[in-house]
């Protein structure tokens, strides 16, 4: 029996996954997947590992140097990320090495794409020796991993997912990539982000939501899909009632220098602030998945601008999904124009209520046989 298993008289533990205070669509995603769980497991103590990549640029991208060193002729190799790590993940109340995972009883990987590969490999890797439950729920493909077949996986990654006892994915890719391991395919958990929602029932205001394009941002479109959402917008905020809402600093710092003059901004640097951001709104319109997710999750139907493979996802959140490629803005105001709010507001909350129930039985039978 294992040390968990003994002490019952513990609150369990659950570690998630998860890309904390980064882009704030993940969590989004982190809060469906909580408020899903405390449905069926209420009393537990959430720990995160955090896979903001501002945590693990160095140790991935630069973890050697090679610098001049005065009592040695020539130049040596520093570990830098070595050197670092223990500064940098004081920035951070997660769980990272050297902590093990002793204290944990159920670990999940809360949707994303980074479910695989390096910025994950040291959580996977502390897991494969152990016995610890693993659930992967609402992951799902991006561009540079949606052709990856699963032969293809890092070593530890197969086998921890092959390890896992629920694998639910968001999108047909990435079913398609999981065959192996027959994953469950359901719509991305952030529809669950708000604990409320609410029907609507006109455009009476719009959520306006995009990205930036500027090569020093992280979360950058192609210049193409900026300026076809600027235009959009700014075309749209001449018929309605109009708000930018921006997720992320750096697409704020951008927007604002081409659509501030004529249309209000709202921003936080809190995610769960969002929830009543949006709240106030009737439709939106965004290259945001996400953004489309936490709608969806309040009654808000959404158009969302595509511009990668990701987009799928949004069809889980019943979206209007426009191809900005294959498209003109005179289409996308007319599609808005004819958008029947109420009708698509009430099928959302239906379709939220109902696949609730099909998540709250997978997660019944991962929880309710592993409690002691």
């Amino acid at each position: 029996m294992s040390a968990r298993a003994k002490d019952t008289a513990r609150i369990p533990n659950i570690l998630y996954s998860t890309t904390r205070s980064w882009n704030s669509g993940d969590d989004f995603i982190l809060f469906g997947v909580r408020n899903i769980i405390d449905a069926v497991l209420p009393q537990h103590n959430p720990l995160i590992y955090n896979r903001n990549p501002d945590l693990h640029r160095i140790r991935i991208h630069h973890p050697t140097v090679n610098v001049e060193a005065p009592n040695i002729r020539g130049r040596v190799a520093v570990n830098l990320a070595k050197g670092l790590d223990p500064v940098i993940w004081k920035c951070d109340n997660s769980w990272r090495p050297p902590h093990d995972l002793s204290l944990i009883d159920f670990c999940v990987f809360a949707g994303t794409p980074e479910w695989l590969g390096s910025m994950t490999e040291p959580l996977v890797a502390a897991l494969l020796p152990t016995d610890i439950p693993v659930a992967y729920i609402g992951i799902g493909t991006h561009d540079g991993i949606e052709k990856l077949e699963f032969d293809n996986f890092p070593l530890i990654d197969a086998k921890l997912l092959r390890k896992a006892d629920l694998v639910i994915v968001r999108d047909s890719g990435c079913a398609a990539m999981l065959a192996p391991v027959s994953p469950v395919q359901l719509p991305c958990p952030a529809l669950f982000a708000a604990p409320h929602q609410r029907q609507r029932t006109g455009k009476v205001r719009i959520a306006l939501s995009g990205q930036g394009m500027a090569k020093g941002n992280g979360q950058r479109v192609d210049g193409s899909v900026f300026r076809f959402s600027v235009e959009l917008f700014r075309r749209l905020s001449d018929r309605y009632d109009c708000t930018v809402v921006c997720h992320y600093i750096e697409d704020y710092f951008e927007l604002y220098p081409v659509l501030g003059s004529r249309l209000p901004f709202l921003f936080s640097y809190d995610p769960i602030d969002y929830l009543e951001i949006y709240d106030g709104f009737d439709l939106t319109v965004t290259t945001r998945v996400h953004g489309v997710g936490l709608c969806a999750s309040l009654g808000i139907p959404g158009i969302a601008l595509a511009h990668s493979t990701r987009v799928e996802t949004a069809a889980g959140f019943l979206a209007d999904i426009v191809d900005v490629s294959r498209t003109t803005i005179d289409d996308v105001l007319a599609r808005v124009d004819a958008f029947d709010v109420a009708q698509r507001s009430a099928r959302l909350i239906d379709h939220k209520r109902a696949t609730r129930e099909d998540y709250l039985r997978h997660l019944r039978r991962f929880f309710e046989v592993k409690i002691p």
